[in-house]
């Protein structure tokens, strides 16, 4: 057995979301949206119900009073946010970890995972455009795959860390060089096995790549990707630095049109929804 395929046996061994979860998400997709039938759904589970509850009144949703249930939370938020509501709450379990920031300090995994679901959102508006319902959700659980390769596979990615700093190169092509396999690859695989939307396990798969942004999957998957860069350099990460940075605004401006004062306005919103304590403590 190759070490790829090691790697992957481990990851099918990952605990899956909720099954509330998926059934919740199932039913947001239908044409007509049964509220009594989502609210039934995740009130059956309340340790999930605290945790969206929680989540609802975070300063990420913005909401100027508190809400008190889920079904206040469907009234107040739509079925929009409830979707990205629902999956976010489902996946903070296995958020956990934290990163490293340049300057010594850190921020948890579920944080950043905000961050780039926010960045994402201010990304589309600057370009013109509104961000997809997948898009959004996509970001805030993009680093699945790379949060469940340290959770279950924490020497080799100390080894990879080890590779990054010392051979100087992507912590993409050490994963790759050491695991056979990168985080994008686990996660798509992780969220296809919990039959989470197509369009969703394309995101988390390419939120790394360059992709056509003419294609309406591929705009999203370009959304996510400079959400995520964007989110780097408000996290000052210690390879984002002046070149990640000038890397981020040339990308920004060619891909999107979004100019570069713009862009760095958008990394400051995040930084602040840091500051904020956005991403709360679960």
């Amino acid at each position: 057995m190759s070490r790829r395929e090691e790697v992957l046996a481990v990851m099918e061994k990952v605990r899956s979301v909720p099954v509330g979860a998926l059934e919740a998400i199932r039913l947001l997709h239908a044409p007509e949206v049964d509220v009594d039938k989502v609210v039934a759904v995740i009130e059956r589970d309340m340790g999930w119900t605290a945790n969206l509850l929680r989540l609802a009144n975070s300063s990420y949703f913005g909401c100027r009073r508190s809400v008190g249930s889920v079904r206040e939370a469907f009234l107040r938020l739509g079925s929009k946010n409830l979707f990205h509501l629902i999956t976010a709450s489902a996946v903070i379990p296995i958020l956990r970890g934290t990163i490293q920031t340049r300057e010594g300090g850190t921020i948890t995994q579920w944080q950043h995972s905000l961050g780039v679901a926010k960045a994402t959102e201010k990304m589309a508006e600057a370009s013109g455009e509104e961000a997809s319902q997948h898009a959004i959700t996509g970001a805030m659980i993009h680093d699945i795959g790379k949060v469940a390769l340290v959770q279950n596979l924490r020497a080799d990615m100390v080894k990879v860390d080890e590779l990054v700093r010392d051979a100087k190169i992507s912590p993409l092509l050490a994963e790759r060089m050491i695991l056979g396999v990168d985080h994008a690859e686990v996660g798509a695989r992780l969220l296809a096995k919990w039959n989470l939307p197509q369009t969703i396990v394309e995101v988390v798969r390419r939120h790394h790549d360059l992709p056509d942004t003419e294609n309406k999957e591929d705009r999203a998957v370009e959304l996510v990707r400079l959400g995520n860069m964007a989110a780097w350099v408000a996290e000052k990460r210690e390879d984002a630095g002046e070149l990640y940075v000038a890397r981020f605004l040339a990308s920004a401006v060619e891909r999107l049109g979004v100019n570069d004062r713009t862009a760095l306005m958008i990394a400051h919103d995040v930084e602040e929804l840091h500051a904020r304590g956005a991403g709360l403590e679960f």
